[in-house]
């Protein structure tokens, strides 16, 4: 729309793990601003509440596209969003998008996460809260290592500020071109230790994309891969590999939720072929159906093989 400012998204490669992904930044709506149709309705949020919430819908549904084509399910998600950790806005994003578009992708408020209730950022009318934020995908909390607020703005007066729009010349004089009160939110900082994990593509029997597998349904499908040495066997992502099922031209899921199949298969690794190998047991009431088999590494990458079963 013309109210929010738009997301601009960038992914980005640690240069020494190879570990990859993609940050969100966004500016949202402010509390104070009109919008026709969506007032203050008296409730604490402001106006543009609806605006904003609308907004944070858009955006976890673009980026579980992933619109950069990183192939990882990494995302951070950083900005102004003008929305106290409680409003509808931020339980928006925590909830993710539609389970149809692919991965797990809830995000985590890792401010709140890591700093508790008493995290803040901004001072309005002498009372603290945040509206600036380092919400993590599912598979990126494990990479947090830490957040917190650098309290270099909130707590400074504006007399100090940059701001010399209403100010005498004996106030203009007090500014210091360093870093306190160069803006009235405070930054956040944030800490990563990025995974990687050196993929080689799936080996025969399955064909990588875009080839479409044709199996039984209700086979076990071996499932072979390498990782560039043992990376152990806890290399999943949460209750991944899973299932999807999707349209026949694979352009859309079929509106039905993931299968997790990771309860009814094994992995193992052999150290001679230097391969894993993930025995996958499909169900046989996956006949006549096509599908999606979604694997997600615990370095968020994520991995897809196309399925038709008879």
């Amino acid at each position: 729309d013309t109210k929010n400012r738009p997301t601009l998204a960038q992914t980005f490669m640690d240069n020494s793990t190879g570990g990859v992904f993609t940050v969100a930044v966004n500016h949202l709506k402010s509390k104070g601003s009109a919008c026709d149709g969506d007032p203050d309705l008296g409730d604490g949020a402001g106006n543009c509440n609806l605006t904003r919430k609308a907004a944070a819908e858009a955006l976890v549904d673009w980026l579980a596209s992933d619109p950069t084509n990183s192939g990882d399910a990494d995302f951070l998600i950083i900005g102004d969003l003008n929305s106290y950790d409680k409003e509808d806005p931020i339980d928006a994003i925590r909830a993710g998008a539609d389970d149809t578009l692919g991965t797990d992708d809830d995000y985590t408020d890792m401010a709140y996460a890591l700093l508790g209730e008493d995290a803040y950022s901004y001072v309005f009318d002498g009372q603290i809260g945040y509206l600036d934020y380092a919400l993590a995908s599912s598979s990126l909390v494990a990479q947090i290592t830490g957040v917190t607020d650098w309290h270099i703005n909130a707590d400074e007066p504006d007399l100090i500020d940059y701001d010399t729009s209403f100010k005498q010349a004996a106030q203009d004089a007090i500014y210091a071109p360093d870093a306190y009160r160069s803006s009235d939110h405070d930054p956040v900082i944030i800490g990563m230790n990025l995974l990687h994990y050196d993929f080689s593509g799936f080996f025969k029997p399955v064909d990588n994309l875009p080839a479409v597998n044709k199996d039984k349904a209700g086979s076990s499908i071996p499932v072979k891969f390498s990782l560039n040495g043992d990376q152990g066997l806890d290399i999943f992502f949460g209750s991944y590999p899973k299932f999807q099922q999707m349209t026949c031209d694979f352009t859309t899921a079929d509106g039905l939720e993931q299968t997790d199949t990771a309860g009814g298969s094994t992995l193992t690794y052999d150290p001679l072929l230097d391969q894993y190998v993930y025995v996958w047991k499909t169900d046989n009431s996956w006949s006549s159906t096509c599908g999606q088999l979604v694997v997600i590494l615990k370095d968020g990458s994520v991995h897809l093989l196309n399925f038709s079963f008879k």
